[in-house]
């Protein structure tokens, strides 16, 4: 996680696409989507759809499309990005980048990720700002209203929702990673946690964290020279270390956490040096209490359950095809979708855009769990 916090935070850049539903609607009784909807991807082939993220229900979708220009980057002005987010009832596409720059009076107001609530109220843009200071901000979209909020101040890097709380990692312009700070959607109000690290998840009551901190301190402020020695952890939001998970550069990317906060599972990565890429080893499925764990030889996790299944596919960001599959506790495989681009676990559904074929949103029910 430390080692790709980078990446996560400054690479998640998207294009234009739009999205319309397919012809019988792709919903259920109830407006909740259902196994076997599409919506097509006005995008190109080419195009990398990235950062799939939604509401528990499957009914609020936020999604982000890299496009490479056909001229030469420095000519085009390099990738040309853009998020939406999609309302699967209905097909309704709202531009997520125009929005806020109506909304927020601010130049060079640039996009880095759209985090949607787990009920589907709210949405946190994570926007990068080319001109002025800091050069990130965090805003709170309230989607019954419209209204946009600039939360506290400071440069976020990653964000996670428990059911009814925001939680944001943020870091000072020395980049040196503070507070966690605790996000209230219906007032906009923000409170410093003793918590500081870079906050990757979250349990859905708000039970627990998962931080890249100090592991002998996590309420000390983690400076640059600090980070290369942080763990990823489960802390409790009073400060206290429930469990060390891996050193922050085993942890690929930011873990799931299952619908009951039960287990947590993270890609693992081993460096071989500056200039190589890391070598990926499989998943790791820890209980939320760090007393039991299993490693899987799969790829990137997409969800995980109450049981400890993992759904498991698409290395991201950016990850080249892969095929998406359920794995059972005696290490069986069902596949869902042979090749995906993008995939994302809501509910009891896999949404995923399949490689090979015009650009589309599908469906499909998971194994039972």
């Amino acid at each position: 996680m430390g080692s790709t916090a980078t990446a996560f935070v400054t690479g998640m850049m998207v294009c234009a696409a739009a999205c319309i539903a397919s012809e019988d609607g792709g919903t259920a009784a109830g407006g909740r989507p259902r196994a076997g909807a599409e919506w097509k991807l006005p995008a190109k082939q080419s195009d990398t759809i990235d950062e799939l993220a939604g509401s528990a229900d499957g009914r609020l979708i936020c999604f982000a499309v890299v496009s490479i220009p056909p001229e030469p980057q420095p000519a085009a002005g390099g990738l040309q990005v853009k998020w939406w987010m999609l309302e699967t009832s209905t097909g309704k596409l709202t531009d997520l980048g125009e929005l806020l720059n109506k909304k927020v009076k601010r130049q060079g107001l640039r996009w880095l990720k759209a985090v949607p609530s787990p009920g589907g109220k709210y949405i946190l843009l994570l926007a990068r700002v080319a001109r002025g200071q800091p050069k990130m901000a965090a805003y709170l979209l309230t989607l019954e209203t419209g209204a946009v909020a600039q939360l506290a101040r400071g440069m976020p890097l990653l964000a996670a929702w428990s059911k009814d709380r925001a939680y944001i990692g943020f870091a000072g312009m020395d980049g040196t990673i503070g507070p966690v700070r605790a996000v209230d959607p219906v007032t906009g109000k923000s409170t410093e946690l003793k918590v500081c690290g870079l906050v990757a998840g979250a349990d859905p009551t708000g039970g627990f964290l998962v931080c890249a901190c100090d592991p002998d301190d996590p309420t000390k402020p983690l400076t640059r020279e600090g980070f290369s020695k942080a763990w990823a952890c489960i802390v409790s939001p009073d400060g206290k270390v429930l469990a060390k998970l891996v050193s922050s550069n085993e942890m690929s990317r930011p873990p799931e956490v299952s619908p009951g906060g039960k287990y947590l599972a993270f890609e693992r990565q081993k460096w071989h040096g500056r200039w190589r890429s890391p070598e990926l080893l499989g998943t790791r499925i820890v209980s939320a209490d760090g007393k039991t764990q299993r490693d899987v030889k799969a790829g990137a996790p997409l969800a995980v359950t109450d049981k400890g299944e993992l759904v498991s596919g698409v290395a991201g960001p950016l990850g080249a095809p892969a095929p998406v599959k359920f794995i059972d506790l005696a290490g069986k495989a069902v596949t869902l979708a042979p090749n995906a681009k993008a995939a994302m676990v809501c509910g009891d559904l896999l949404f995923y855009v399949p490689a090979g074929e015009p650009a589309k949103l599908k469906t499909v029910a998971l194994k039972k769990r």
